[in-house]
């Protein structure tokens, strides 16, 4: 009966944080959504509404997250956003994180040049070691970020290019 009542319990427990939502959770703000078709990435926010105290990526699949990286002022860890123009009728807005030497650029292409929505570029260095393509990869981070100046609205996300990596490369054709 104990074994049970342990396994219960951490189902319980299990159901308040799943392995990965195919959105983000009650009471926080989504800030980006893409998808593999397999897979999900995500940036969320909580509380639902800035001021925010955490952000936190999170990829993988509805099963397993494959990986998450959290920003907050406790841990000190950021995000960082910029944006650049793409084509002629095109515009590439950039969320990016550093998990040691390597670097996670979250991207959306918007406009009528884009040959898909977005993607991820994960670089170590200024080698890109793999391009993501999302389906429907979208910022919704308005209260975050405002990607036309670029100017952030939290101190979790700063404003700065991830140098040395070409973004464009994962909207070549």
């Amino acid at each position: 009966m104990k074994k049970r009542s342990i396994a219960l319990l951490a189902l319980f427990l299990g159901m308040n944080v799943p392995a990965l939502a195919q959105k983000c959770l009650p009471g926080e703000a989504t800030l980006y959504q893409g998808s593999t078709g397999r897979k999900v990435a995500l940036v969320c926010a909580s509380p639902e509404k800035a001021p925010f105290r955490k952000i936190e990526y999170r990829f993988g699949t509805a099963e397993k997250t494959e990986m998450t990286y959290s920003a907050d002022m406790a841990n000190g860890k950021k995000f960082f956003a910029t944006n650049e123009a793409y084509e002629p009728r095109a515009a590439l807005s950039h969320l990016w994180f550093a998990n040691g030497d390597t670097r996670y650029i979250i991207s959306e292409c918007i406009g009528g040049m884009c040959p898909h929505s977005g993607g991820i570029v994960v670089a170590k260095g200024n080698k890109i070691i793999a391009r993501i393509k999302l389906s429907d990869g979208s910022f919704t981070a308005d209260a975050a970020v405002d990607f036309a100046t670029p100017k952030s609205a939290t101190p979790l996300i700063q404003i700065k290019d991830p140098d040395g990596v070409d973004m464009t490369t994962l909207y070549s054709k």
